[in-house]
């Protein structure tokens, strides 16, 4: 395939992107329609249909373009007092306009919920390099329990419109989170 032909796949696809994230913030998925996608992203229904074979799956390679952006992110964390909490934060700052359609009401909550899942591995390995006074089934409940707080205030301030910094909101995060394990773990001075 041409260098030029692969431009015009990017292209097509992009603007069929584009076109799912505005009409996500009108109406669920499972209302959305091939016409209406065409029309706004300005191309012809065959072509819709060369690279999708519903309005879903474009909302699954969003979900999945997404993904692989927070992946890099946690690849990318070189030491362990890197904050996990204040990248995540970052990052879904930075795909705002993705953030506020993919988490809002007609996008999928759920995928909040599977995006901190790549800081697994990095936030057990930060966790069981200090002190530890808790066992791994104890140090498995504890990153339960921040996981989801940490879910919680991000759907807040997505949902609240990033009305706060992400520093913030990162701030609000990493203190609740150190006085939470504390209690468990001789945990090292703050980063920024």
């Amino acid at each position: 395939m041409s260098q030029k032909q692969d431009r015009r796949i990017r292209k097509t696809q992009a603007a069929l992107k584009t076109a799912m994230l505005q009409i996500l913030r009108e109406k669920p998925i499972e209302k959305v329609t091939v016409s209406e996608l065409c029309r706004l992203a300005d191309i012809n229904r065959s072509s819709f249909y060369r690279y999708y074979s519903e309005p879903s799956v474009i909302l699954k390679d969003l979900e999945e373009d997404y993904y692989t952006e927070f992946s890099k992110q946690w690849s990318e964390m070189e030491d362990l007092s890197s904050s996990v909490a204040r990248t995540f934060v970052n990052k879904i700052y930075e795909f705002r306009e993705y953030s506020t359609v993919l988490f809002g009401p007609n996008g999928n909550t759920q995928l909040l919920d599977d995006l901190p899942q790549y800081a697994y591995e990095h936030s057990m390995t930060y966790f069981k390099a200090y002190k530890s006074k808790a066992d791994e089934k104890t140090i498995e409940f504890i990153y339960v329990f921040l996981l989801h707080g940490t879910i919680a205030i991000v759907m807040r301030w997505i949902n609240g419109g990033f009305t706060e910094s992400p520093d913030e909101i990162a701030d609000l995060v990493e203190g609740l989170s150190a006085r939470g394990l504390s209690a468990f773990l001789k945990l090292p001075e703050n980063k920024k």
